[in-house]
């Protein structure tokens, strides 16, 4: 598919399942570092409104600081391919069904887009809140702590017995080699998991709730990262 004489102007919001069922996703690809997101996201908003994508939908109302995605766009460029512009905690990522296109052309195409929309960008920048993201380490330690007491829970340690003398066969001497084995790796994983244990806590113990809890926040809930709005 070609995008070289369309932009964003002319792409149709899509309506569709977030997985598709028309041959799979058929190419993903990260934005380049340096990339204006906060261009790209302004323009979208401009064009579709609020973000209109399936992951969107699922998370939690108003976004979630903690959640792995963002937000999310799905929109067609030219009424056949499907794009998806997804923001994950890590990058801005790119995803397309239903056609295949070029990736390099892909981000020429957001690109000439946010050139061509200079004007609805920065109204639609004006109308954004800002927010600062405050890391809360009590959620990381607990987080931690509650992780390895699972796996500590879930440990069987049963000691295998030597095998009795009366019709003691080779056979029998290398399966409770093995076992043995297998029981003193156990031995040595739930030591470790409940020195993880030990050390969470203790890193929870100094994350006492009211000092975890920036000011300005209510009743959030302390087990979370934060938002806060910057007049």
């Amino acid at each position: 598919m070609k995008l070289d004489s369309l932009d964003l102007s002319t792409a149709q919001q899509v309506c569709e399942p977030f997985v598709p069922d028309r041959g799979g996703i058929k190419g993903q690809h990260f934005l380049p570092e340096g990339f204006d997101e906060l261009r790209l996201f302004a323009l979208l908003k401009a064009k579709f409104g609020p973000p209109n994508g399936f992951l969107t939908f699922l998370g939690q109302r108003g976004g979630d600081p903690d959640g792995p995605f963002k937000w999310d766009y799905v929109f067609s460029p030219d009424g056949k391919i499907n794009v998806q512009v997804v923001r994950t905690v890590m990058a801005v990522e790119l995803q397309w069904w239903n056609g295949d296109v070029d990736p390099e052309e892909l981000v020429a195409y957001l690109e000439r887009s946010i050139a061509l929309n200079a004007d609805k960008i920065e109204d639609a920048i004006a109308t954004l809140d800002h927010y600062k993201l405050i890391l809360n380490p009590y959620i990381r330690h607990k987080t931690l702590a509650d992780l390895a007491a699972k796996e500590l829970s879930e440990l069987s340690l049963i000691e295998p017995q030597f095998p009795s003398d009366e019709n003691r066969s080779d056979e029998d001497l290398e399966k409770f080699r093995n076992a043995y084995a297998s029981y003193m790796a156990d031995v040595d994983k739930q030591a470790s998991l409940t020195l993880v244990c030990q050390e969470e806590r203790l890193n929870l113990s100094c994350c006492i709730k009211d000092e975890s809890r920036p000011l300005g926040f209510g009743d959030q809930k302390l087990e979370s990262n934060h938002l806060m709005r910057l007049l």
